[in-house]
């Protein structure tokens, strides 16, 4: 299996040009682009997906996040076996300067055969580079999103 790391830049100009997600008085004060700017989320304001970007922007081990943005060429990506790209939902710097690569599955997700092949690859990029990587569920074994997230990020060796 080849593993592909593509270049990722967290800076001020990241997606400008993509559709934006719509707060109706939501705060993300640790969104990189400022809270006008996010990107457009999956499903609905109160859906699992924007609540696992309020979950991971509650945490007090991130310093900035941002969510990613598929197909974009800004984007974080890796590359799969099959020469397909996959990109994770959130790309977060913690205080300790390693890199937070969350995906959201909902529960008819978490277990598919493409998720587990992404999992694969995406771990093998953290091992290797020291960074985190974590499948994040709504519920999962008893634990919500901010305390898998915190599990995944304080298992992980800096």
């Amino acid at each position: 299996m080849e593993l592909e790391i593509d270049r990722f830049i967290f800076g001020d100009g990241i997606f400008a040009d993509s559709p934006k997600h719509p707060l109706h008085g939501r705060t993300f004060s640790k969104h990189l682009l400022g809270e006008a700017n996010i990107p457009l989320m999956d499903g609905r304001e109160d859906g699992e997906e924007f609540q696992c970007a309020v979950a991971l922007n509650g945490l007090d081990d991130v310093d900035v996040w941002v969510r990613n943005v598929s197909n974009h060429t800004d984007a974080f990506r890796l590359t799969m076996h099959n020469g397909g790209k996959y990109y994770p939902d959130f790309i977060a710097k913690l205080r300790d300067g390693r890199i937070f690569v969350v995906e959201y599955k909902g529960s008819q997700g978490a277990d598919r055969d493409d998720t587990r092949r992404k999992a694969l690859v995406a771990n093998l990029w953290a091992q290797k580079t020291g960074n985190v990587y974590a499948v994040i569920e709504k519920m999962k074994h008893g634990h919500g999103m901010a305390a898998q997230m915190l599990e995944s990020i304080r298992s992980k060796p800096q």
